[in-house]
């Protein structure tokens, strides 16, 4: 039997750009190594099966002006899984509101591929959710 294919990426750069707790906004960079480590983490203090991510270096243009480094992280069902295509978005919804503290980004956009070729893109804002996403429903995985 061959289970349908599904795919949930998020988008996020490579520079903390939003202050800490201190109220500071250094701009300094978030190494892979570091993100890696952040998303073992948050992996391992999930329960049940861990939801396997793909990590990929992309770079974000805007004009000639502005160029940043940063990554897409895609969550598939590898290795073949009983993991639903809602409980494997309801993982990267988590892990990208994670990221967004744990790095202090602006924003971390969610993509979501359907089956029926529609996608769905979620925008996570510091302090707001750009989106139809529904803050009030539990996404933890």
């Amino acid at each position: 039997m061959i289970k349908p294919l599904y795919e949930v990426k998020l988008y996020m750069g490579s520079v903390r750009s939003r202050p800490d707790e201190t109220g500071e906004a250094p701009l300094t960079v978030i190494y892979k190594e570091d993100l890696i480590k952040e998303i073992g983490k948050f992996q391992d203090s999930q329960a049940g099966t861990v939801v396997t991510v793909r990590i990929t270096d992309t770079t974000f243009v805007s004009g000639l002006n502005y160029e940043e480094n940063g990554w897409e992280v895609a969550a598939i069902n590898f290795p073949r899984t009983n993991h639903s295509h809602s409980k494997i978005l309801d993982f990267m919804m988590s892990l990208a509101r994670h990221l967004l503290c744990v790095f202090l980004q602006n924003r971390i956009c969610v993509l979501d591929y359907n089956e029926n070729m529609t996608d769905d893109i979620y925008m996570l804002e510091n302090g707001e959710e750009k989106t139809t996403y529904d803050p009030d429903r539990n996404y933890e995985f």
